[in-house]
This record gives structure tokens, C-alpha cells and sequence, in this order.
């Protein structure tokens, strides 16, 4: 919408990401089965669409979720079925249990959902699934953007599934969405 929500208008490709510096949106590819093809990003508010990056390292529908740095338009993230993919110098960089992203219970790396903090962009976090199987291994956090990662569990029950998580711009505050309810990390 262009005009505070009164009209809007459908895109081409469904918005799974967003640069807060300059506003270009990304978009994954509409062919689920087929590894090689390139995310999508437009600068002109979802006019055009151009590929950009290395090609994707695995199929769309290994894809969960995709966060954007909001100070830098070339680092982008992937929670995928494999762990977090960092896109980084022209190439896609898969984090796992090197860089601190520990397996789950069944020897799994599936990773539902990325968030980058919006006011400290190197905090990004990374919450974790385990399909058919109901126990996960909760939430990490890395803060030098992804390069390494650490356990942010605390109180939290073991074995926790993370469906989505939000980071409040205005003081910091983490919010996760879990199967147990929702819950609030403060600093």
C-alpha cells in the first residue's frame, strides 16, 4: 500500500524478507523442488524483480525463513532444514555444530525461524524445530552476525520448540513463540 492502507496491490513473488537501510525486498524463487535457483530482490517496491546472490544451496522448500540485515542489503539469512546460511561476499556459508549451532536430540540442524536485532545488527537469532519429532533444542544467539553461535536457553524447557521470534526495536527485548506460550528475554 501506498497510501497507508486505504488500496493495495499484489507483488509478483511473496515478501520473505526486508532491508530497513534501503528498503529492497527479497523473495524466494517459486520453484520449491529445484536447488540452484537464485533469491529475488527488488529496490522499486516489487515493480521488478532481478536475482541476486550465489545460487540458493538447497531447494526453496528447504527454506524456513530468511532474515535481512537492516544496515547491510548483502547479508542475508536462512533458517533452513540444514542449520543458518549466511549469505556473505557473494556466497552462501552454512553455520552448524563448528559454529556452535548444536544438533538436536535426534542428531538433526533444523532451523524454523531467524531474527536480526534491529537496533544491534551483529545480535542475530536463530530458533529451532524438530519436525514429527517435538523436541528441539530452543534458541541461539550469535553476535558477530552469524559467524559463531551459543545456546541462549537459560530457564527455558528443554527439548523447546521456537516458532517465531522479535526482537522490540525500543528496548531490546526478545520475544519468542513457542509451543509452551510466549516468552520475553530482557537483558
Amino acid at each position: 500500500s501506498k497510501d497507508k492502507g486505504r488500496t493495495w496491490s499484489t507483488l509478483q513473488h511473496e515478501v520473505w524478507g526486508l532491508c530497513a537501510k534501503n528498503g529492497a525486498l527479497y523473495a524466494l524463487p517459486k520453484k520449491k523442488g529445484k536447488k540452484g535457483e537464485r533469491m529475488l530482490c527488488s529496490t522499486n517496491l516489487g515493480k521488478t524483480w532481478k536475482p541476486v546472490f550465489a545460487p540458493l544451496p538447497l531447494p526453496v522448500r528447504g527454506v524456513n525463513d530468511v532474515a535481512v540485515d537492516p544496515e547491510d542489503p548483502d547479508r542475508v539469512y536462512l533458517a533452513t532444514t540444514r542449520g543458518v546460511y549466511v549469505q556473505t561476499k557473494g556466497a552462501w556459508r552454512l553455520m552448524g555444530p563448528k559454529q556452535g549451532l548444536a544438533k538436536d536430540a535426534f542428531g538433526g540442524m533444523y532451523v524454523r525461524c531467524v531474527t536480526v536485532d534491529p537496533v544491534s545488527p551483529k545480535r542475530v537469532f536463530a530458533g529451532r524445530g524438530s519436525p514429527g519429532k517435538g523436541r528441539a533444542n530452543g534458541i541461539f544467539v550469535s553476535e558477530d552476525r552469524g559467524a559463531s553461535w551459543k545456546s541462549l536457553n537459560r530457564n527455558l524447557e528443554p527439548g523447546l520448540t521456537v516458532w517465531g521470534i522479535e526482537v522490540s526495536p525500543l528496548d531490546g527485548a526478545v520475544y519468542l513463540g513457542t509451543s509452551l506460550g510466549t516468552y520475553r528475554l530482557s537483558h
